[in-house]
């Protein structure tokens, strides 16, 4: 989901919006696939719902060019409960030609909800922005799945920034969500800036927002997982390393490299999830 809300310039001008175009209140978004653009400035406007009367001043990023006129951020969503208790104010677009699919990915998110498709665990943006499910081409080639390809007219997804591109096919497999498993389809999807990504009608189908709220976690938690991972690695092929010049050189020509402190060890270890039963037995 958007961090921003967003509306396109042609949407602006027809509604009659002031944009402020100075420097300042231009934003740089990055689409799914890792090209950013610019946005033209910012435009303020008053938001309200058909059952509510209250106004809310919200800000809007302008943009040249996007898959969809507007897109309401994540902040305004939340606060106004939109994706829990008011579900019923989400409406299913319906669309009378289908010439491609919709992903409005528009920057890295905050947050990524825990699952696991066909038994590996992974974390995956929850887009309410995109039409589909997907996962990048990378994350399907490391899983050796097999890719059905698409014909030369079919496959094609529009990114937030209007430009459109051709997926790499896609697969059949099973999503879990805290022990709530379904066959879906994944769309695949060359330089995706996550390993996957869920969209607006899984999301809706499994409320995941209402269900499974505390299988999501900050992308700060992730990132530090990933490198506390690489330090658990390296530290166990250093191990590796220092074991093969024990066993075959002089004690005098061997040089131990410092080992981390007490403090750092358990600190990694809590991160990665090494309950003191693994650290027992060296996993």
């Amino acid at each position: 989901m958007a961090s921003k809300n967003v509306m396109s310039e042609e949407y602006a001008v027809s509604i009659g919006a002031i944009i402020d175009r100075s420097p300042r209140k231009q934003h740089t978004f990055v689409n799914a696939v890792g090209k950013s653009f610019r946005s033209l400035g910012e435009t303020t406007m008053e938001v309200s719902f058909p059952d509510d009367s209250s106004r809310i001043r919200q800000t809007f990023a302008v943009v040249k060019n996007c898959a969809a006129a507007l897109v309401i951020g994540d902040p305004f969503l939340r606060m106004t409960e939109t994706l829990t208790k008011f579900r019923y104010r989400l409406k299913k677009a319906i669309h009378t030609v289908k010439q491609c699919w919709r992903l409005c990915y528009m920057d890295v998110p905050y947050r990524q909800i825990s699952c696991s498709i066909d038994g590996h665990s992974v974390f995956a943006n929850a887009d309410t922005g995109s039409e589909i499910d997907l996962v990048s081409l990378e994350y399907a080639n490391r899983r050796g799945w097999h890719i059905e390809k698409f014909g030369p007219d079919d496959g094609y997804v529009e990114l937030a920034d209007g430009s459109i591109v051709k997926l790499a096919g896609c697969i059949e497999a099973r999503l879990n969500i805290g022990g709530k498993s379904s066959r879906k389809t994944f769309h695949i999807l060359d330089r995706l800036q996550c390993d996957a990504l869920l969209g607006d009608e899984t999301l809706y189908s499994l409320d995941v927002f209402n269900q499974h709220e505390s299988l999501f976690v900050d992308r700060d938690f992730v990132d530090r997982r990933a490198e506390f991972h690489a330090i658990k690695w390296k530290e166990r092929v250093n191990d590796h390393v220092n074991q093969i010049l024990e066993d075959n050189l002089p004690q005098e020509f061997v040089s131990a490299a410092p080992s981390p402190d007490a403090k750092s060890r358990k600190l990694w270890k809590r991160l990665v999830g090494i309950s003191p039963e693994e650290e027992m037995r060296g996993e």
